[in-house]
């Protein structure tokens, strides 16, 4: 629809095509369809559930990079002082390194444990997702996980 100018007005930019139907920007998607005969309350509460569970598993995977980022650290100063071992007598530095391999080894732990609870978690969220997905026929195709 234009205006009497033949410009689109602001409203009309911000509505997006989905499917048969479209989505004002400013509308919640649930709104959209509550009117329609094909989709019901049980199916809008899954759909709810879904995006949630699917936010989580974006959660998880972020807390999985970091908790490799947080591993691979003190493997990279490992690596530099094994490198640079020549240019110092182990001993003689004995008092910066003993505290130094005690936080490398802190910080693996950290790392690991970020690691395997966000596997756990991130393996959980995609089962919770596949036990929702089988309720509905029509999402086979829809939904990944």
């Amino acid at each position: 629809m234009n205006n009497h100018n033949g410009k689109e007005t602001a409203v009309e930019k911000r509505k997006i095509h989905r499917a048969s139907f479209l989505v004002d920007a400013g509308t919640p998607w649930y709104e959209t369809l509550k009117g329609r005969n094909d989709v019901d309350d049980d199916e809008l509460v899954d759909i709810a559930r879904v995006q949630v569970l699917l936010a989580e598993k974006r959660t998880a995977l972020a807390a999985l990079r970091t908790g490799i980022a947080i591993f691979t650290l003190p493997l990279s100063v490992t690596t530099v002082l094994i490198t640079t071992s020549r240019y110092y007598n182990f001993f003689e530095n004995l008092h910066y390194l003993i505290p130094l391999l005690f936080l490398c080894l802190a910080l693996v732990g950290v790392g690991g444990y970020l690691i395997i609870v966000s596997l756990l978690r991130h393996r959980r969220q995609t089962w919770q997702i596949r036990k929702i997905k089988s309720k509905h026929e029509n999402w086979r195709d829809l939904v990944d996980g």
